[in-house]
């Protein structure tokens, strides 16, 4: 899972494949809402074990499935990304006072 937020400038996501190219396109969709966002993005990372896109990105906080596709629209990574803090509601906890009445009856 890649976590990243408004402020972050790079994205980098771990290669599995040879990389053939520097030109790909990325997908992200929203796990709740399935927008979708596509971005042309290009590789500078000099390593073979990790692509890396300079962008950053305006989107909603969430959980998205990322895509990334080659120039021959082959798929080359997926995975998960997570944009920003999700935050959690707080409950407001409300207690009740409640008057109790023992009887006591005698046989």
């Amino acid at each position: 899972m890649i976590y990243i937020d408004s402020s972050s400038t790079n994205i980098v996501i771990p290669c599995n494949i040879t990389k053939g190219t520097i030109q790909y396109t990325l997908v992200l969709k929203n796990g709740i809402t399935n927008t979708e966002y596509e971005y042309d993005v290009t590789d500078t990372m000099a390593s073979s074990l990790y692509y890396l896109f300079p962008i950053t990105l305006d989107i909603e906080n969430g959980e998205y499935n990322y895509s990334l596709y080659a120039e021959d629209n082959e798929l080359v990574a997926t995975g998960l990304l997570q944009f920003g803090k999700i935050e959690e509601p707080t409950v407001e906890k409300k207690y009740y006072t409640r008057q109790r009445t023992i009887k006591i009856y005698n046989r």
